[in-house]
């Protein structure tokens, strides 16, 4: 077989470096900038969906080494009502996604699922929609307003509710919860989510996808 002519040479070189190139470019994004994450459970219900691919900006709370827990450089901090996604604290390996209830020196309480943040109730209202879980047990949806988030969260009514004693979030961790109040595995059982784990804030659902097929009208939504 011939050698290729110096011209075709250049030209696959060429080729090469551009694809390099990109390669590259979007390791470095997807390391430092945004990665898209799908949701694969319920517990965030009604905020996410079972199939919702959501893009999570990496860079929200700083840079860190790839790979790693240590930061290269922070300059923000995860606030009330943050929806965030997090290496499992209890060490599974899998990323978590959940809202951020309560800050670092923060008092964080339930009564009757009610949370209390530093002694005053977050603020939340009744909503008159319909609501169901995976099993069809019937459910009640609530507006509930965390810092300057507002979102719904739903609970089943007639379960006993959960109440738990006051505790202080310590420094550098936050205490997250399921928007499914009774279907969420959270900080009300296995403790508080240190900043080191965190990997992101949630920002927008990309694209969705339910068991009847794409879901359209959830492309492109914001969350709050």
């Amino acid at each position: 077989m011939s050698e290729p002519k110096p011209s075709r040479r250049k030209q696959i070189l060429s080729t090469t470096r551009s694809i390099g190139g990109a390669v590259f470019i979007a390791l470095v994004f997807r390391a430092f900038v945004a990665e898209a994450y799908v949701i694969p459970s319920g517990s965030m219900e009604p905020s996410l969906l079972v199939g919702d691919r959501i893009v999570v900006f990496k860079s929200s709370f700083g840079l860190r080494v790839p790979l790693t827990d240590r930061w290269l450089v922070r300059w923000d901090a995860p606030r009330r009502g943050d929806i965030v996604v997090f290496e499992d604290p209890k060490g599974s390996g899998e990323n978590l996604v959940k809202r951020v209830a309560a800050v670092a020196g923060d008092r964080v309480a339930l009564h009757d699922n009610v949370v209390l943040v530093n002694g005053a109730q977050v603020a939340r209202r009744p909503l008159d929609e319909s609501c169901s879980m995976e099993d069809g047990t019937p459910c009640q949806r609530y507006l509930e307003r965390n810092g300057e988030h507002r979102y719904r969260v739903q609970q089943i009514e007639d379960r006993v509710p959960y109440t738990s004693h006051a505790i202080t979030v310590p420094e550098g961790s936050c205490f997250v919860l399921g928007d499914n109040r009774d279907d969420s595995n959270d900080s009300r059982f296995w403790g508080f989510v240190p900043y080191a784990r965190l990997r992101g804030r949630a920002s927008f659902v990309l694209w969705s996808w339910g068991e009847g097929g794409p879901r359209f009208g959830r492309s492109g939504q914001g969350l709050d």
